[in-house]
């Protein structure tokens, strides 16, 4: 009898980075496939060829940086779907070059005739023309395009309404990478996920950008920085088990430092880890996060945690719409007794506000896989 052949699947996301949000998206995205596409071979462009999700999940990896061309176009080449996503790649606010970066390959893989599909995709507003002729390149040959929110719907109908037939509004493929909750026996541990926010420059790279971040002075940052620490302290006095957790390995870490340094009281600062597993253990033992990276509050939904958001972008926004956690989101410019009296009754709740929704937010994270099969 013969053998079945092999699905040769290339993936083009934020795979293997130090972002353990990233690496919670490219993990379930893997796991799906491979539960319901048992025949793929997948391989997938990374930044980090040794990096520690990647040879945890046993993947073929292939470096994407641009001076590895020649062997970029040999796997497009060479493969028979080509998966843009999941995650957060359509975006300009950190530069100008990130939907280039991951838009040419998507194009190459058009004009080699190869089967396109976007995968759970987070599509921020752009405003470049020249990144909206990528994007319209980048798309014009997709089979499908999954979107992981409305907003996103709404972002790529902007940049081109004719794509809107090919438009599946699915959920982030982290949603369902975990379940369940552990019950805690006191209600008062805190999970605190806070970024370094830095002032980008979209004409720069995001290395450059960062390099420039620390010269110029951060009045807005400082400021927020501050805040922060004065509530996390009010918190602790309260008798509050605050926890302090990073979700990326440099910027997060330097947030939580420059607020630690400040404060009087027993608290803790959680190291970093790049596996979700782990991150997702820490999450559990918590009974309210407050995040402001994306995916502390995906994880922490996932988890069945009480959520509190800190909106430095709108998919941060987008995500607690999607869960009708309207009352629980704040700006960076948040009035602090308003912020503090907010965790102070979101904790004493007995149960989380969001479950029919959670409910529907899973079951449409699900069609992501579903859609991929039907279309291979």
């Amino acid at each position: 009898m013969a053998r079945k052949k092999k699905i040769r699947i290339l993936i083009s996301a934020w795979a293997g980075t130090r972002n353990t949000g990233d690496n919670a998206i490219f993990m379930g995205e893997v796991r799906a496939i491979r539960k319901y596409v048992p025949k793929a071979e997948i391989t997938a462009f990374t930044q980090n060829i040794d990096n520690y999700i990647i040879d945890k999940l046993s993947i073929r990896s292939v470096s994407n940086r641009f001076s590895n061309l020649l062997q970029i176009i040999n796997e497009i080449i060479s493969c028979d779907i080509f998966i843009l996503g999941g995650g957060g790649l359509i975006q300009e606010k950190t530069s100008i070059f990130t939907i280039f970066h991951h838009c040419y390959k998507t194009i190459l893989a058009g004009l080699y005739k190869k089967k396109i599909i976007a995968y759970s995709l987070g599509i921020e507003k752009i405003k470049s023309k020249f990144n909206k002729i990528i994007l319209s390149l980048a798309f014009k040959n997709a089979k499908i395009i999954m979107v992981r929110d409305k907003k996103s719907k709404k972002n790529l109908l902007d940049i081109n309404k004719d794509l809107e037939g090919k438009i599946k509004v699915t959920a982030d493929c982290a949603l369902n990478l975990f379940s369940g909750k552990k019950q805690n026996k006191s209600s008062s541990k805190i999970g605190i996920c806070v970024r370094d926010w830095f002032i980008y420059n979209k004409y720069l790279t995001v290395n450059i950008s960062r390099k420039i971040s620390t010269i110029i002075k951060q009045d807005k940052h400082n400021c927020f920085i501050k805040k922060m620490t004065h509530c996390i302290q009010k918190l602790i006095e309260e008798g509050y088990s605050i926890n302090l957790i990073p979700f990326e390995g440099v910027r997060d870490e330097e947030a939580i430092q420059k607020i630690a340094l400040n404060l009087k009281g027993p608290y803790k600062v959680i190291k970093w880890h790049s596996d979700p597993r782990i991150m997702c253990k820490i999450i559990s033992e918590m009974d309210l996060i407050v995040g402001m990276r994306l995916h502390s509050l995906v994880l922490g939904a996932a988890m069945e945690k009480k959520l509190i958001s800190i909106n430095y972008s709108e998919k941060v926004k987008s995500f607690m719409d999607s869960l009708g956690l309207y009352d629980n989101q704040f700006s960076l410019l948040f009035q602090s007794e308003k912020f503090i009296k907010k965790i102070e009754i979101e904790i004493m709740k007995k149960s989380i506000d969001y479950k029919a929704k959670l409910s529907e937010l899973r079951c449409r994270e699900r069609e992501n896989i579903m859609l991929l099969k039907k279309n291979i």
